[in-house]
């Protein structure tokens, strides 16, 4: 599967938007159609940035919501049990969104793209000094293309 690296365009000076960033480098989505997925949850109270909510259980709406969104777009968002660095089992190469901790804000949850041994495939964060490892990943979910068009 080829990616499209996509940069997020929002960093520390609000929540960033490494989430949609990793999404476009995935699917090939231009970056200005997805939806700031966490920001709108913040706003809504459902989730923090700031460490406090950083059980991957707290993040399943989020995934939730982006599951909804990229199905409607020809997409699927599976979460992912890791057992180890096992290889999930799909006849291709899958990439999944994982969620680690920043290595820019202390305490706040950052989305990358990982393969499905949870690899780091691409980090949207340009400041990021060194690649996050497979034990970094705190969740994840492989993003594939739907064989069949989604139904409106």
């Amino acid at each position: 599967m080829r990616i499209q690296p996509t940069y997020q365009t929002i960093g520390a000076e609000g929540v960033g938007n490494c989430m949609p960033a990793s999404i476009a480098t995935i699917t090939g989505i231009d970056l200005a159609e997805i939806p700031h997925f966490v920001e709108a949850a913040v706003e809504a109270g459902a989730v923090a940035v700031d460490g406090s909510t950083l059980e991957p259980m707290a993040w399943l709406g989020v995934f939730a919501t982006v599951q909804g969104w990229l199905t409607r777009n020809g997409w699927s968002l599976d979460v992912v049990e890791r057992n180890g660095a096992s290889q999930l089992a799909h006849s291709e190469p899958v990439m999944c969104l994982a969620l680690v901790m920043s290595q820019q804000v202390e305490g706040a949850p950052h989305v990358i793209v990982v393969d499905g041994a949870g690899r780091q495939v691409w980090d949207p964060q340009s400041l990021n000094e060194r690649s996050y490892q497979p034990d970094e990943v705190l969740a994840m979910g492989a993003v594939t293309k739907l064989a069949w068009p989604p139904r409106d």
